[in-house]
C-alpha cells in the first residue's frame, strides 16, 4: 500500500448509512405497492424509523446545523407511526401510509442524506451503515409513537417495546395455532 493513498480507500467496502436507507426506502415503497400484509408493513416501517431514530438522526445533530431539518423528520415520523398504530386497527387507510412514507424518504433523500454525506466520512458512514442493520434487528415490531426519540431514554424504551412485542406477538401466534 502506498503512503499516499487517500484513507477512504483503506477503509472496506461495506454498504454506508446513506446506501443502506435508500435501499430500504425503495424495499418498502415496493411492498406497500405490491400490497404486502398489515403485520409485515407495520413490522418493516417500524424497524426502519427506530433505526433512523438510533443512527440517522443522531449523527445529523452531531455533525450538521440541521436541528430544524431533524425536528421536521421526526414530526413526520410521528405521523408515520400514529398512521401505522392506525393500520393495526384498521382505522387508517394503506394509501395513507404510502404517502407519508413517500414524505418522509423523499425529505430525507433531498435534505437529509446529501448534507450527511458531505459532512461524515466514508468510514463514519460505513460504521453507521453496521449500526443501522443492528437497529433493524433488535427494533420493536410495533409502533410505539409516544416513546422518547432521543438519548437514553430512546434506546432504553426501544429495547423495552421490542422485548414486549416479542411476547405480544408469541401471544397471538399461539393463540391463533391453539
Amino acid at each position: 500500500m502506498a503512503d499516499d493513498e487517500p484513507i477512504d480507500d483503506m477503509v472496506d467496502d461495506g454498504p454506508n448509512l446513506v446506501e443502506l436507507l435508500e435501499a430500504d426506502h425503495r424495499r418498502i415503497e415496493r411492498l406497500l405497492t405490491d400490497g404486502a400484509d398489515t403485520r409485515t408493513l407495520v413490522h418493516e416501517i417500524e424497524a426502519h424509523v427506530v433505526a433512523e431514530d438510533r443512527t440517522l438522526y443522531r449523527e445529523a445533530r452531531k455533525k450538521l446545523n440541521a436541528d430544524d431539518l431533524v425536528d421536521a423528520c421526526l414530526d413526520l415520523d410521528h405521523l408515520l407511526e400514529e398512521s401505522l398504530v392506525g393500520l393495526e386497527r384498521a382505522t387508517t387507510d394503506i394509501s395513507a401510509v404510502r404517502e407519508l412514507f413517500g414524505r418522509h424518504a423523499a425529505r430525507q433523500e433531498a435534505d437529509l442524506f446529501p448534507a450527511l454525506h458531505d459532512a461524515v466520512d466514508r468510514a463514519r458512514l460505513i460504521e453507521l451503515g453496521a449500526n443501522v442493520q443492528y437497529a433493524v434487528r433488535t427494533a420493536p415490531t410495533h409502533p410505539h409513537p409516544h416513546l422518547s426519540d432521543s438519548g437514553v431514554l430512546e434506546t432504553l424504551s426501544d429495547l423495552v417495546a421490542a422485548r414486549l412485542d416479542e411476547l405480544r406477538d408469541a401471544f397471538r401466534e399461539g393463540r391463533r395455532g391453539g
